[in-house]
């Protein structure tokens, strides 16, 4: 496959992919179909190369480069992965073809390009030059991070990728924990972590229907949760404090050690400590402390103060990143890949939504995001809009 956009004009344009495109020649009456001729280059050809534009504004280098010291094949599978799952999205490319390639991993962790004061110091990851050559560790290896708003320390870890001990006897697909002190004050409901895309999604399901989802779930969602999937720049954000799994405090000006992610937690574990809050009302279990932040009320009562150093983590056990799915049981999962047009996942993510700008962003790039032809399979199409994207 060519990652270089030989149109460098197409390349660089951001406007969201296959529809406007095809009611501008629809409004002069000409022939919309894909893969029409149109000065020298067609639709298809067109689309591709904006599909594939962010990714090359990035400087994230080719695939075929990516580590190979994993224990996954370059499709995101294990070698001693259990019994076949049903994938319900299948590849227009031929599968025993994607199957067959074994360089490189078939992710990349990569500090967000969306994020130019974003640092993150690990040598290993850069060239001479400073251009980045490999990817943020995925195996446990703590790195030191800085932005405008904080500096602290990261750590990440995915299934097959490493650190075995961390996810043996765990459900859990993956974990990033970071370990912060903030530069200013801000307010718990105004840092926000999640997802959020600046292209629409392609081959949608019906956005009615996860509107109406949500709409049902809304009491059990939090106070400050934002979800807008169709719009055509889709987001999905939540308060940081109400989605981290584990969350504590510390004073640096305390005597005596304080917890340090750098050296503290080689195991992986947080532990919740609240306690520097000062406000008997917060409940100590991690559990309880989530539900009790999801009350604007109660997220409007705290502030992060630059005084303290905070530790976040957390992991989930349904979404694969080496196989970009929602693995629902050992047999059953959806690849997601052919939805987001061209764009990653945030492993982790904060935003500051005084100024709705990234202060933290690392994105989890994927071959299968790259493949311009990916299609949703037979049972995903039958919750897509009647007229998908392409």
């Amino acid at each position: 496959m060519v990652f270089r956009a030989d149109n460098k004009a197409a390349a660089n344009d951001k406007r969201p992919i296959g529809m406007p495109i095809r009611r501008f020649l629809k409004g002069n009456q000409m022939n919309n179909s894909i893969g029409e001729d149109i000065g020298g280059d067609t639709i298809d050809d067109m689309e591709r190369a904006q599909f594939l534009s962010y990714f090359q504004s990035t400087g994230i280098p080719p695939p075929i480069t990516w580590d190979s010291e994993s224990d996954l094949k370059a499709d995101g599978k294990s070698d001693d992965a259990a019994s076949e799952c049903t994938d319900i999205t299948v590849s227009s490319t031929d599968l025993e073809t994607r199957n067959s390639r074994t360089t490189g991993n078939p992710v990349f962790l990569a500090p967000s390009s969306r994020i130019p004061g974003l640092k993150v110091s690990h040598a290993p990851m850069y060239n001479p030059d400073g251009s980045l050559k490999g990817s943020i560790p995925m195996d446990g290896t703590p790195v030191r991070v800085s932005s405008p708003l904080f500096e602290g320390v990261m750590v990440n870890r995915v299934k097959g990728m490493g650190d075995h001990k961390y996810f043996d006897g765990r459900k859990r697909t993956f974990q990033w924990s970071l370990q912060v002190k903030f530069k200013r004050r801000i307010r718990f409901d105004l840092l926000v972590t999640g997802q959020d895309f600046k292209r629409p999604f392609r081959n949608l399901p019906n956005a009615g229907l996860i509107d109406k989802g949500l709409h049902l779930l809304k009491n059990r969602l939090p106070d400050v949760f934002d979800s807008r999937l169709g719009a055509d720049e889709p987001i999905f954000e939540h308060a940081l404090i109400n989605g981290c799994q584990h969350f504590r405090i510390d004073d640096p000006g305390r005597s005596g050690p304080m917890f340090d992610l750098f050296t503290g937690a080689k195991d992986g574990n947080i532990v919740e400590d609240t306690s520097l809050l000062n406000d008997p009302n917060v409940p100590k279990d991690s559990e309880k402390r989530k539900r009790y932040f999801s009350k604007l009320e109660n997220l409007q009562k705290f502030y992060y103060e630059p005084e303290y150093v905070y530790t976040f983590n957390f992991y989930a056990n349904f979404f694969n990143m080496t196989r970009y799915s929602f693995d629902l049981t050992s047999f059953f999962r959806i690849e997601v890949a052919p939805f987001f047009n061209g764009y990653p996942v945030f492993m982790a993510m904060l935003k500051d939504k005084t100024t709705d700008e990234f202060i933290l962003a690392t994105e989890m790039w994927h071959r299968q995001l790259l493949e311009f032809d990916e299609k949703p399979g037979g049972i995903a199409r039958l919750f897509a809009r009647k007229k998908m994207n392409h």
